[in-house]
């Protein structure tokens, strides 16, 4: 592929992206506690709007599917307003934007889920967690030694 091809227009669904450099998804952890984009998020993305397809960071699509702090979801009317400020500054900049959704299954823990919920995943696997990080252990830095997993 030349250079110039490259940077032409391609037609990717029904989305017409104006270069082929695809920008893959990176966790930022810039989004509010409760999931909802900020304005961190909105200027990261507008910032690389020049690549003619974004793939947003990992979005969880519903409550029992979070399994990190600070990272977005679009399960409620306040994400989709952040959602949409991210998505109308990568258009105003002539970018294309898709959100990669992700359930964190069995990666995530109670401490993370609504009514600390067990994780719900196809496996029954359990994974190694070497510590739990929740908001009290995130935001404390004298926590820094492994916090056990309750046991299941």
């Amino acid at each position: 592929m030349s250079n110039d091809t490259l940077f032409q227009p391609l037609k990717v669904g029904n989305v017409t992206v104006r270069n082929r450099i695809a920008m893959a998804p990176m966790t930022r952890h810039r989004s509010a506690l409760d999931g909802t984009p900020t304005d961190l998020n909105v200027l990261h993305y507008r910032q690389r709007a020049g690549a003619g397809l974004i793939v947003t960071e990992g979005t969880y699509p519903c409550d029992m599917g979070k399994g990190y702090l600070f990272i977005p979801g679009l399960s409620n009317a306040s994400h989709v307003r952040g959602w949409r400020k991210v998505t109308d500054a990568v258009h105003e900049e002539g970018g294309a934007i898709f959100c990669q959704l992700m359930h964190n299954g069995r990666l995530s823990d109670p401490l993370m889920l609504p009514d600390q919920a067990d994780p719900i995943a196809p496996s029954a696997v359990q994974p190694t967690r070497p510590r739990v990080i929740t908001p009290s252990t995130a935001l404390d830095p004298s926590a820094d030694s492994p916090i056990p997993c309750r046991e299941r």
